[in-house]
């Protein structure tokens, strides 16, 4: 049940950027170039997200938190889930974003159960000081070329596995 529970969150993220957009009244190559893709990539980069294709790749995240005015916390929210392979989590959360921001109901496919997202514990934390120190180095090292893109996935997966355990 996992692949269509992530086509189904990485679909209503491709929806709520879209809305983003179309609120700021931006064509798909002009969010693509503030976004800083090369402008033969722009349109189709942007295509491909709001058409629930790819997530976001990890070196355009403060972009898109800066042009699309997104919550930093909530975002990383759901990257977390999504890093966590918590299509279900992601999808509530999303699904209750559509809905407070927009009032729009995202359509359920028929077959796709989708929980309620819990609250207290187990949701995944909202980025703190500690955190937010611990990843920034991991990104740091990434940049410089320290450690390669598997490496740095894998730390940053443990990184917040231990924050979410209270390690």
């Amino acid at each position: 049940m996992e692949q269509p529970l992530k086509s189904y969150a990485l679909m209503l993220w491709g929806e709520y950027v879209r809305m983003k957009r179309t609120a700021n009244s931006w064509l798909q190559s002009e969010l693509g170039s503030r976004l800083e893709y090369s402008p033969g990539a722009a349109k189709q980069s942007v295509s491909q997200i709001e058409h629930g294709r790819i997530w976001i790749p990890k070196n355009k995240f403060n972009i898109f938190i800066r042009e699309l005015s997104l919550d930093e916390d909530l975002f990383r929210r759901l990257d977390f889930l999504f890093a966590a392979n918590d299509y279900g989590k992601m999808v509530s959360l999303l699904t209750d974003l559509l809905k407070s921001e927009f009032h729009f109901t995202p359509h359920v496919p028929k077959g796709l159960v989708v929980n309620k997202l819990p609250e207290g514990p187990t949701s995944p934390p909202i980025a703190t000081g500690d955190l937010t120190e611990r990843l920034k180095k991991l990104k740091e090292a990434f940049d410089l070329e320290l450690i390669e893109a598997s490496e740095y996935e894998e730390a940053r997966k443990r990184i917040l596995a231990q924050f979410v355990e209270g390690a």
